[in-house]
């Protein structure tokens, strides 16, 4: 009798221990999830509000554009290769909107996965990498653009 209650004690402890251990795997693993999808939502934020100047920037650069298109062709030409990296901004202004747009539509804001935290994890870790290249191509092509814009 003594033997059956030692083995049910030492087996309960084993079950507590894990149970606790499995518990402060998951506590873990929560806490990993929260914090990456904080680093996103910073990381958004950080992005969206450059996006108003972005489009000023597009419509600024398409009307210098459209400007030089104007003038006589011995201006045109002096000033092709100005217009030429004009249009150039114009393309990475726009595939820095296009990158916020898709990330925006793509982005599952909800607790996705929250039932399965190790893919979770995976899947803000692809988000972060995806609006840390949505953030450099804001950046990039707004500091682009100041340069630019200034001539």
């Amino acid at each position: 009798m003594m033997f059956k209650k030692m083995a049910f004690a030492c087996v309960a402890t084993i079950v507590l221990a894990a149970t606790a251990c499995n518990n402060k795997a998951n506590d873990n693993l929560q806490v990993e999830a929260d914090s990456l999808f904080d680093v996103v939502m910073k990381g958004h934020d950080v992005g969206m509000p450059k996006m108003m100047k972005v489009e000023k920037m597009q419509i600024a650069a398409t009307q210098l554009m459209d400007s030089i298109g104007k003038l006589p062709a011995a201006q045109q030409q002096a000033l092709a290769g100005y217009r030429l990296q004009l249009d150039t901004l114009v393309k990475d202004l726009n595939y820095a909107t296009t990158a916020m747009d898709k990330w925006m539509m793509e982005m599952n804001f909800t607790d996705t996965l929250s039932d399965n935290l190790p893919e979770r994890i995976k899947y803000l870790s692809n988000e972060e990498i995806k609006v840390n290249k949505m953030n450099e191509a804001i950046t990039n092509s707004l500091a682009k653009g100041d340069t630019l814009l200034k001539k």
